[in-house]
């Protein structure tokens, strides 16, 4: 036999396979041949090999060329095929047959519809053969509406484009769909169809159909009827130019401006661009552009509103046929064949700078003043003076410089007996820090900016004097080096042997400067005072 393959589309696609032989169609047609028992029952199994198959179709002729099978994207049978009834519970049941034949079925007991409510109930069937089919819902088997009116919506290209709904006079929605659709609604006398494209190119040949009527989209995005009466027809779109106050219900009318424009065509906001091409093909690659925004040409005009600035720029960008072109906007400048180029407006370039020629900055270039101007503010410039004055920027010898520190005392007698002062986050400066008990010194040490340890030294009983802190008593702390003298909140009170941890201190300047101190300034001995200046 041959197998012959065929693609309406002329791309091929497909597969069918005969007898062990597998035939594949890459155009228009093919053809192959196979060799079967035609005596025997031979199978066609077609498959798909692409996303249209619904092009394919294929047949099985024999030598003389006479069509033993045909089909379309399906499998199929020919040679010597048995046909039979395929029905179990029937007297003639063939389970051996090829082709199940359910007509040539026989039966003890007369088979057929026994559901009353079926639309093909048989009233002499003795047995239910599951052949019953109803009405869908809201019709009767006559395909009529139960209650309300029939409404179709169907037929034409693109179906998925397609929404509409059907609206009473209050605007409340009766039914609302797609397409296709069929069904039954409760319309009354009036009532309004809005009929919608999501593409904007009208309905494609789709229609909704009610009773005789049949209504559609011919163009657009979108199509209103009202059926009966629903009141005053007319534009109900504030927005639009057209709109009556009076209307109950939108016709459709509504003439709604451009985005930007009035009703009378001019800007709401900017300057109106008009823009021309006298052949009505565009401006074939040019271009206007106006302060950075590029404007162009589709078919024979295009209009936009700009926002001018005090000083605008405008270049042109050439194209095919600038002969074609001409530009207005507004007032301000107009072109045409490219021409129009240029800075339009207040266009004299900003210098900022000091325009005061008394000061000491004075720009002689400067057109605009922005705020720069230095002028001799006389006064003391010295920061560590007590009449220090910021805004001067001369100093006239007026400074008054405070009385230098006097040294702080920090030798102490070693009693023998003390507390422990311990500060493990330091003392955040480096100098002599020592521990006090009102002006007499009872220990102290040197702070290089680590942890600090005082061995802060009690009263002894072997002397008469005081020469160190009795319990009880309240201990200070004063921090002095090369900058001056610092002192802290920072206190404790004295108790022998006991450890006082002190994590956080905080010193506060107490004077500006120092006087000399009078100490050991080499590092190699034991007396060494980092401190001294002497």
């Amino acid at each position: 036999v041959t197998i012959n393959m065929f693609d309406s589309y002329g791309d091929g696609g497909g597969q069918v396979t005969v007898g062990g032989v597998t035939a594949t169609n890459s155009g228009s047609s093919s053809s192959a041949d196979a060799c079967v028992d035609l005596s025997a029952c031979n199978a066609v199994d077609y498959e798909a090999t692409d996303s249209w198959s619904s092009e394919n179709s294929w047949s099985i002729t024999d030598a003389d060329g006479n069509v033993l099978a045909s089909g379309a994207n399906e499998d199929g049978l020919f040679g010597g095929c048995v046909s039979g009834c395929s029905d179990e519970n029937a007297e003639n049941y063939n389970a051996d047959a090829d082709i199940a034949d359910d007509t040539l079925c026989e039966y003890a007991l007369v088979q057929g519809c026994m559901d009353a409510s079926a639309c093909n109930y048989d009233a002499t069937a003795e047995a239910d053969n599951g052949s019953c089919t109803y009405a869908a819902e809201g019709f009767d088997c006559d395909g009529n509406c139960l209650s309300g009116t029939l409404v179709t919506v169907g037929g034409g290209s693109y179906p998925g484009e397609k929404s509409w709904d059907i609206t009473n006079c209050d605007g409340d929605v009766l039914a609302s769909g797609g397409s296709p659709f069929a069904g039954c609604v409760e319309l009354g006398d009036n009532y309004a169809l809005n009929l919608a494209d999501s593409y904007g190119d009208g309905w494609d040949g789709t229609s909704m159909v009610i009773g005789d009527a049949s209504y559609t989209v011919e163009s657009g995005a979108s199509a209103n009827f009202v059926i009966g009466s629903c009141g005053v027809p007319g534009c109900t779109d504030a927005a639009a130019c057209n709109y009556s106050a009076d209307a109950t219900f939108d016709d459709g009318s509504c003439d709604v401006p451009a985005e930007g424009l009035d009703c009378a065509g001019n800007c709401i906001s900017g300057v109106l661009l008009s823009m021309e091409d006298s052949y009505g093909d565009g401006w074939n690659g040019a271009s206007l552009t106006i302060n950075g925004v590029d404007y162009t040409v589709a078919g024979s005009s295009a209009s936009a509103c700009v926002d001018l600035q005090d000083c605008n720029t405008i270049s042109w960008t050439q194209g095919s046929y600038d002969g074609e072109t001409s530009w207005t906007l507004g007032d301000l400048a107009s072109g045409s064949g490219g021409s129009g180029a240029g800075d339009y407006g207040n266009c004299i370039v900003d210098v900022p700078g000091c325009t005061d020629a008394a000061a000491n900055n004075y720009n002689a270039d400067a057109n605009v003043d922005d705020g720069s101007c230095i002028y001799d503010v006389p006064g003391c410039t010295d920061e560590a003076a007590n009449n220090y004055n910021a805004d001067a920027n001369v100093d006239d010898g007026s400074c008054i410089l405070p009385e230098p520190c006097p040294t702080v005392n920090f030798e102490f007698v070693n009693t023998g007996v003390n507390m422990t002062l311990f500060a493990p986050n330091g003392a955040g400066l480096s100098g002599t820090l020592g521990a006090f008990v009102g002006d007499m010194c009872v220990g102290s040490s040197e702070s290089n900016g680590g942890p600090i340890q005082i061995a802060v030294m009690g009263d002894d009983t072997d002397s008469p004097e005081v020469d160190g802190a009795l319990d009880g008593e309240i201990v200070t702390l004063t921090l002095q080096n090369s900058d001056g003298v610092y002192v802290t909140e920072t206190s404790f009170v004295y108790a022998l042997n006991a450890i006082e941890v002190v994590e956080d201190l905080s010193f506060d300047y107490s004077c500006t400067g120092t006087q000399d101190i009078v100490g050991c300034m080499d590092g190699h001995y034991l007396e060494y005072d980092p401190a001294a200046t002497i």
